[in-house]
């Protein structure tokens, strides 16, 4: 998928967008390619599961820290229905596992968030690839 490009002038972070020349919705900035700016917000992208496909897929995206701090355990989604279920867990070595639930319905987005002690996160895995991910109780001696 390709990074989507807005239509129209707005303020930015570091400024505003500014058409070329009269009635042309392009911008340059120094050393980027043209792109153009919109008012409008963009529809969230409901199938990205990883941090390096949010980059590449999201133009405007900032990250600070471990974009991937939370794993995909798993995830189901629908952009023509406009929805999208999903499992993250952020493991702590030999502790267990914050696990975050979310269900987006168009606008309506729900969560919840957990404790769950004595349990990490397991690869499956086919082929060499990561394909899923899923929660394992942490093995005693």
């Amino acid at each position: 998928m390709t990074k989507k490009k807005p239509q129209q002038q707005v303020p930015l972070d570091f400024g505003y967008a500014v058409p070329k020349k009269e009635g042309d919705p392009y911008v340059e900035f120094p050393g980027e390619a043209p792109l153009t700016v919109t008012n409008e917000p963009e529809e969230k992208p409901l199938h990205v599961t990883s941090g390096e496909e949010a980059k590449a897929t999201i133009y405007d995206l900032k990250v600070f820290g471990d974009e991937d701090t939370f794993q995909l355990v798993c995830k189901a989604s629908s952009a023509s229905q406009g929805w999208m279920k999903s499992t993250k867990a952020m493991q702590i070595d030999g502790v267990g596992c914050v696990v975050q639930v979310t269900t987006q319905h168009g606008d309506e987005i729900a969560e919840a968030l957990t404790f769950v002690p004595g349990v990490r996160i397991e690869a499956i895995m086919h082929k060499d690839e990561v394909v899923g991910r899923k929660i394992v109780k942490i093995k005693t001696s």
